[in-house]
């Protein structure tokens, strides 16, 4: 059966879905948020995983905005209500633990769940999730694990 650009089959009882990007994805992991177009700001300084994270995003139905640093991640986040922010802790101008720092000190955006995406050690994610981050994940990582985070933390 075709559908809107996803393929569904149904092999071995189990509900999957073809994504335009060739990837196969149990159904289960696509359940609905309870936002309907839910707004997130994806914010790295490296190009190529930026673009790849936002298609990957953008083909399960969020709306992203993205950011090439930390300063222009805050001009947006103060002109914008995210129901999400993803981060990288390394970027020019301000980084992303400031950034973090600074959207849980604000009153406005101190609920907005922030994942943080890392390429230095795993250490660093104890301090930004004492910061208050939901999540934090060491690059690269899997596309599906991001999935799941954004889907959880959207559902709360």
């Amino acid at each position: 059966m075709r559908k809107s650009g996803v393929q569904f089959a149904k092999p071995k009882g189990i509900l999957y879905f073809r994504t335009t990007l060739k990837q196969t994805v149990p159904r289960s992991m696509l359940k609905p948020t309870t936002l309907a177009n839910p707004s997130i700001l994806l914010v790295d300084d490296d190009q190529i995983l930026l673009h790849v994270t936002k298609r990957i995003l953008q083909h399960d139905g969020y709306k992203v905005t993205t950011a090439t640093n930390g300063k222009e991640a805050l001009d947006k986040i103060r002109n914008t209500q995210f129901d999400l922010v993803i981060v990288d802790v390394m970027m020019p101008y301000i980084n992303g633990l400031e950034v973090l720092s600074q959207l849980k000190q604000q009153q406005n955006t101190r609920s907005t769940p922030v994942i943080v995406l890392t390429g230095v050690s795993h250490s660093i994610s104890e301090d930004v999730l004492k910061i208050g981050a939901s999540a934090c994940f060491k690059k690269p990582f899997e596309a599906d694990t991001l999935r799941e985070a954004v889907r959880q933390q959207l559902a709360k």
